[in-house]
């Protein structure tokens, strides 16, 4: 029951005189303790970490909270009508870490208790835009985020993910001076491969014809799998056509961001499977398979320490090199477990010819995440700025990109900056 229908209720039975009592609340003012009072307590648990604000009402005794993970209402200890969840029982519960004065580092919490967080500097400061959350599509979790944009035919175009769960892709177009969305609307991706959920989009075109990457998420025998897709678009972006590029070396459970180009050469799609090593695929796209033609070993692992380098943007060529917008991972252990998860933004560059090595690289991030908004992740230990789309304008880079699992954010930045942090592997 919504907390509306609760007020409803209330204010019904309070014009009808009638008063409802609750088992926690029996025998308080006569002193007689109730049966479920006079039973040794229950056993409790320690907050959530996805734990949100506190909710006004308490129908069965124990506060109300915003789950940070789900988008609804839940309650720590035990299930009742206002809430749509319990804690004690949820499949995603995750206890929240205590801080060094023991309290503990809840989404609701956080600001005062959490722990101070590592710190990555970018070298360059792009300007940045946040896309108004209140013209892209509604969420029940108000999280709009991971964008993509393409320049198709004159249209600015941004694919992004709605809601954190049972994600679903929407398309705005977008004025290209202000970046703000002119008009949006969902997409609808029917295929058992992401019956469970679509994530991450990544907008680029092949043949003129623009297509989206995305990925796919199905439950096999109670386990979740989640599988690189693809979809052409139609010029009034519709999905014609959804599948799943079927890859024999497929990781499995997950395979994602992969990062798809074609060559005015031969006309061929492919796409970078990782970057470390730096391994390509081509694609049949009638036929709907991916096949392992090309890997080398040229980015070394002195450049980015720690990181893991992962797919972001597609692939963009100007002159002799594709450019490649990617989000770096990266994970500092705590002391007791657990630890802080970095996603920042670096650029490398690869041969437009085959077979495609990587020729330069930023030795630093050019764009990370704002640490004070945090917060505004599921669990409080991410900071994230995850690049999903690129295009170059003139002398400057459009970058579109997810911030803190939350919002949309377009980053410019001049080319000659980031030709500036671009450094030539050996």
């Amino acid at each position: 029951m919504s907390l509306d229908s609760i007020r409803a209720r209330n204010a019904a039975d309070k014009r009808a005189g009638v008063k409802r009592t609750y088992p926690q609340h029996a025998g308080k003012k006569s002193g007689v303790k109730s049966p479920i009072a006079a039973r040794a307590a229950l056993p409790t648990i320690a907050p959530c970490a996805h734990l949100g604000a506190r909710l006004a009402g308490q129908p069965c005794g124990s506060p109300l909270l915003r789950c940070g993970r789900h988008g609804d209402i839940t309650a720590r200890f035990s299930s009742c009508s206002g809430a749509d969840r319990c804690c004690r029982g949820c499949p995603d519960y995750v206890a929240a870490p205590k801080t060094a004065n023991g309290a503990t580092g809840t989404v609701a919490a956080r600001a005062e208790s959490a722990p101070v967080a590592p710190s990555v500097v970018a070298s360059l400061a792009p300007r940045v835009t946040q896309v108004d959350p209140a013209k892209l599509a509604h969420a029940a979790d108000n999280r709009k985020f991971n964008c993509s944009v393409l320049s198709h035919e004159g249209r600015r175009l941004m694919a992004y993910r709605v809601g954190w769960t049972s994600s679903r892709i929407h398309i705005a177009e977008l004025d290209a001076g202000t970046h703000q969305p002119t008009s949006t609307k969902p997409i609808e991706l029917r295929h058992p491969r992401c019956a469970g959920g679509q994530e991450d989009p990544r907008l680029f075109s092949l043949a003129g014809v623009p297509h989206l990457a995305f990925a796919g998420l199905q439950w096999e025998r109670g386990k979740l799998i989640v599988s690189q897709m693809l979809a052409r678009l139609s010029p009034t972006l519709t999905a014609e056509r959804i599948w799943e590029p079927r890859y024999t070396g497929r990781a499995y459970p997950m395979e994602k961001n992969w990062q798809f180009f074609e060559t005015a050469d031969d006309s061929r799609a492919y796409a970078v499977y990782t970057i470390r090593p730096h391994k390509v695929l081509v694609l049949d796209i009638p036929a709907g398979t991916a096949e392992m033609i090309h890997e080398t070993d040229e980015i070394p692992h002195d450049i980015w320490p720690g990181w893991a380098l992962r797919g972001g943007a597609a692939p963009v060529r100007v002159g002799d090199e594709f450019y490649c917008f990617f989000h770096g991972w990266r994970k500092t252990p705590t002391d007791k477990g657990g630890g802080w998860y970095d996603y920042a933004t670096g650029v490398y560059t690869f041969s437009a010819k085959r077979p495609f090595t990587p020729l330069r690289i930023t030795r630093e991030p050019v764009w990370v995440g704002d640490a004070s908004k945090r917060h505004l992740n599921v669990t409080p230990n991410k900071c994230v700025l995850y690049p999903s789309g690129a295009i170059r304008e003139g002398e400057k880079w459009i970058v579109s990109a997810g911030s803190q699992d939350s919002e949309c954010l377009i980053g410019e930045f001049a080319a000659s900056d980031i030709e500036a942090q671009l450094e030539p592997l050996a």
